[in-house]
Formats: C-alpha cells, structure tokens, sequence
C-alpha cells in the first residue's frame, strides 16, 4: 500500500492524500495511515525542518508581493530583475523569495536559449498550487483590522456608501480598496452579504469615522477596516461595479477569514475569475 513521506505535511496536502486515498507521515511526527486492521492518526506536531526555516517565508507580508505578481500573470516568463521592477523589493531580497519558491517546486528557472550564460528565466510551475501553498499559511489577522458597526440597510448599500465616502476628493482613507464578501459581490456575485472589508492605507480620520457613523468594536460589527501590514495588497487593484477591489487573488485569501458564506464566496471566486482554472 503506498506510503507518502514528507519533510512536513501542510493543510492542502493532507485534503489532497485524503481525496487520492494516499496514507501519509512526515518527519515532524505528524500522520494518517489507514490499512487493513491499522489506524493512525497524529496531528498538531509544528514543522521543524531547518532546511524550511533556513528559507525566506515567500508568503510573508512584504515576500508575498512576488507571488501575487506572479499569479497576476501566470503565463508570463520572468527575470528576477523584471519582478524587482514591478514589486518595488530590493534585488537581494527577491532572489531569497525566489530561491524559496523554486526549492517548493511552486518556480521553476529556465533558460530561454541552450548554452552557458544563456539568460535564465522564471516560470510558475503550477499556479493553483502555488495559490494553494500560500492560502494555507496565509493569516488575515497580521493586518490592522478594525472592526465596528455602520447602520446599514444593507450590505450592499453599506458598500456603496463606504466606497463614495473613500472616494472623496479629500481621500480620507488614502489608497483604499474592498475585500472579503464585499470585493466578492463584484467579482464574481454568489449571494448577499452583511460585512463590508476595506483595505484602507491609513485608517480614516475620527471625523470621517463620525460621519459614517462608525461604532468601533462593537459585537456583531459589519465593517472592517484593514491597514494593510504590506502595501502589497493593493497590486491588482481594479474597479469593479464602480467600487475599487483589491484582485481576486487576494480576495480569495481574505476570504477564509471572513464570517456568513465566505468560503462559498472564495470558491466562488476562485472558480470564476483565476484565469488559470479549467
């Protein structure tokens, strides 16, 4: 009977063994084996592999612009210098993300022509398992999130109302955009929704937040405001249904953090609007 054996086994990779029927362990002591007569399962055990965390974290806040920019463009050949360029991330640091990347298999380098010194360039080797491998590490709650309540007769007016009031010549949010059920509504509309996500560059002024009408930290809120711990989060950025939403990527991430049907929303998203998706 096949034995899968890893280093450490992340979230996706157990749903996958768990689809495919495919008992596994891996080397921080975690498991699920079934065979005749046999059953183990151990959870829990942190990843202690040095040759991980030897690694830069791709998928940390200021790491994570690379991936989005690749996902943003999945078909595309890179360079190292080209994702520099278009992250704003020093030379240096993108060749540890990209170094992290490769040795996951998530990047793969090529060259474009045979021979030596021929230039050398970057491919994403799977983009849904790229997505996969970053969604399972990805944490909302590294943002500064504010949370409160706006009277509201509904969700969808409570974000139109929102993005107006952002959209003001005096910008009181700075960059903002939408995320989470909100950004979902526009993108790839499944179902209604109560809790308005706006990614704001600096939290709006206590006069703004008056005039909304913004009780912070009140149970049950149905806003949230994110102060980005990256800026990162506004690459991709496009209007849809007259309101600014960060990409689908990134509101698929932000997703599983959400409250309602927000995971029905990601699937959603994912299903429609990640380009790469058959």
């Amino acid at each position: 009977m096949p034995l899968l054996v890893v280093p450490f086994m992340g979230e996706v990779g157990r749903e996958l063994c768990t689809e495919a029927g495919i008992s596994w362990l891996d080397l921080a002591g975690n498991a699920r084996i079934a065979a005749p007569g046999l059953r183990v399962r151990v959870e829990g055990r942190p990843n202690v592999d040095a040759r991980r965390t030897s690694l830069v974290n791709p998928f940390a806040p200021r790491a994570a612009r690379v991936p989005r920019r690749l996902l943003l463009a999945p078909e595309r050949a890179w360079t190292q210098h080209a994702l520099a360029k278009e992250t704003g991330l020093d030379k240096g640091f993108v060749s540890k993300v990209v170094g992290a990347l490769v040795s996951q298999e998530l990047l793969a380098l090529e060259r474009e022509k045979a021979g030596v010194g021929a230039p050398r360039t970057l491919r994403v080797v799977d983009p849904d398992a790229l997505l996969d491998a970053w969604r399972e590490v990805y944490a909302f709650d590294k943002h500064d999130v504010h949370r409160g309540l706006v009277a509201a007769r509904s969700g969808p007016e409570l974000l139109e109302r929102l993005a107006a009031r952002f959209g003001e010549s005096d910008r009181p949010a700075g960059r903002y955009a939408a995320t989470g059920l909100a950004a979902a509504s526009r993108l790839a509309p499944y179902a209604d929704f109560r809790t308005v996500t706006f990614y704001c560059e600096e939290l709006p002024s206590a006069s703004v937040l008056a005039d909304l009408g913004f009780q912070d930290g009140v149970r049950g809120g149905n806003v949230w405001l994110a102060v980005p711990s990256d800026m990162g989060v506004f690459d991709g950025t496009a209007t849809a249904g007259g309101v600014p939403c960060v990409s689908a990527i990134q509101t698929y991430l932000d997703l599983f953090a959400h409250p309602e049907r927000a995971r029905d929303a990601a699937v959603e998203v994912r299903a429609q609007c990640l380009s790469w998706r058959h």
